[in-house]
């Protein structure tokens, strides 16, 4: 070796041939074909698709999966209500609810037993059975509702007009029966410094119900009580949409007397997300590009509400609120994890950030991005594009055309991005590669299989299309952590040499050199 290894003793040629036979064997593991753990960087995903006018129309609103994993169903403005087989992905029954929907964002819920689905019209609460679709419409003016834990009661906040309108109105919160719509009780509601009376709550133009405690004994609603001089329409009659940038009041109402209590001032009636039952929790967008976390099975009555502070105590001292993100950009989302693991906050330049800990950015997709059921992956869909990123906010819209792609990224902003241009397939097993990035306008909808390995999203088309909405099932089962970290260009296969084998492999080269030397020192002695 090196000219000289005939001269070195048997022990320094031994231990050199094996050092470099371990640098060897070290870097060939690192070239080598990886596991099943590792995918492709770039490729493409055969994707099913529904596209049937009978089941979607042209303006959807809501998509969500029914409990035991049998069907789906894909909700429109104009009230229809389509179910859908999970197996075959085919359309399977349609109900209507009288008056359609005032909002886009339609609050859907099943009841423990996962018999009915509840949702809220526009001329009140729709009960359809998960079986046979029948329909019953339970009247009401509240916007939206709140479910009792045992699924026995639904309750609503309405406006009463009767005693004229401005100051002269109240506001009241209603429980019925859910299986039957009988009434069970009616609370008026009042501001805890009113000494007694609903006198106060006159001004009130709207209460946005977000979420109960565990218990469902206190609920947090949003109030508009900023002027109502110059409101003349019911809380359900306007569309959500057009107040998404008004603030309200954050309040605490006690079930049981209607008092309701300041939690915190400027917050959003849109921008909000409600925790799993292991992390009961509010989280709720602020004017001031907050992020609150709101612990409901905390609140008790009484709390010291300073709203400008970074928490609010209860008067035992418990924290009920905190600010847990905070940064200057005005917020348009809130994502959180099905299991309530991860919480990413969206901003208007198209951009999320990852945790309110980490604060490291990721790219949104273009129609839709989603947190997979365990927390560790976020799912992406972007048009016109290979949806890689630049780091920039915007997807890389130059580079594949007008196809639709997923994309796949871990929350570790150093890890590559595994992108899949979706090819369309009919559920009847026909070719859909007509569908293109123009052809839709945005995500109406998502929801995962019970396993987590099927994303379902409905698609809703562009103005002007004349096409149907479309539902997608893509197979992400592949994507992991590990495989997404591990991805690779390569054609055969095999992965690039990663920082920390290409420092084993350094350090063992060095102590190599270092060996002979001292060998060729003492052999020259």
């Amino acid at each position: 070796m090196f000219g000289h290894d005939t001269h070195l003793p048997a022990t320094a040629r031994t231990l050199m041939r094996s050092t470099l036979a371990f640098c060897t064997a070290v870097a060939l593991c690192a070239a080598a074909p990886s596991a099943a753990s590792a995918i492709d960087r770039i490729g493409t995903l055969p994707v099913t698709t529904l596209r049937d006018a009978s089941c979607l129309s042209d303006d959807p609103i809501a998509l969500t999966s029914a409990p035991g994993g049998q069907f789906l169903f894909a909700i429109d403005k104009g009230g229809a209500v389509c179910r859908i087989r999970i197996t075959d992905l085919s359309a399977d029954g349609t109900a209507q609810v009288d008056g359609g929907f005032a909002t886009s964002r339609p609050h859907v819920e099943f009841t423990p037993d996962g018999a009915t689905m509840l949702v809220n019209g526009r001329n009140g609460v729709a009960a359809i059975g998960v079986d046979d679709l029948a329909t019953t419409l339970h009247p009401s003016t509240g916007s939206d509702y709140m479910l009792s834990p045992d699924g026995e009661r639904i309750g609503v906040i309405e406006r009463d007009d009767t005693g004229g309108t401005g100051t002269s109105r109240s506001w009241t919160l209603r429980t019925f029966a859910a299986a039957g719509g009988e009434n069970v009780a009616a609370v008026p509601l009042r501001y805890a410094d009113d000494a007694g009376t609903n006198a106060g709550t006159g001004v009130i133009r709207d209460v946005t119900p977000y979420t109960t405690n565990s218990a469902g004994t206190v609920w947090f609603v949003g109030v508009d009580d900023t002027d109502g001089s110059g409101d003349t329409g019911g809380g359900s009659d306007t569309d959500d949409d057009a107040a998404a940038g008004q603030s309200l009041r954050l309040m605490a109402v006690d079930v049981a007397t209607g008092v309701m209590d300041d939690i915190a001032d400027d917050v959003s009636p849109t921008v909000y997300a409600t925790g799993t039952a292991d992390r009961h929790a509010l989280y709720v967008g602020t004017a001031d590009s907050r992020v609150l976390a709101i612990d409901v099975d905390a609140y008790e009555p009484g709390s010291d509400s300073d709203a400008g502070s970074d928490s609010v105590s209860d008067s035992s001292g418990t924290t009920v609120v905190r600010t847990m993100f905070e940064r200057h950009l005005p917020i348009d989302r809130i994502l959180l994890a099905p299991n309530g693991a991860r919480l990413l906050v969206g901003m208007t330049n198209g951009r999320l950030v990852v945790d309110e800990g980490t604060m490291q950015w990721l790219d949104a997709g273009d129609l839709v991005s989603a947190i997979n059921p365990d927390g560790t992956l976020l799912y992406s869909i972007d048009r016109g594009g290979d949806g890689t990123g630049d780091g920039s906010g915007a997807a890389n819209n130059g580079t594949a055309g007008d196809a639709i792609a997923l994309r796949v990224n871990t929350f570790d902003r150093n890890d590559p991005t595994v992108t899949r241009t979706l090819a369309f397939e009919r559920n009847d097993g026909s070719d859909d590669s007509g569908r293109s990035g123009s052809t839709f306008d945005r995500a109406a909808g998502w929801t995962f299989s019970q396993d987590g390995g099927v994303w379902y999203v409905l698609l809703a088309p562009a103005a002007g299309s004349a096409r149907p909405a479309a539902l997608l099932a893509m197979d992400v089962s592949p994507f992991t952590t590990e495989s997404v970290s591990r991805s690779t260009t390569g054609d055969d296969g095999r992965r690039p040499l990663g920082t920390t084998t290409i420092a084993i492999v350094v350090a063992v080269a060095a102590l190599l050199i270092v060996t002979i030397m001292i060998v060729r020192r003492r052999t020259d002695w």
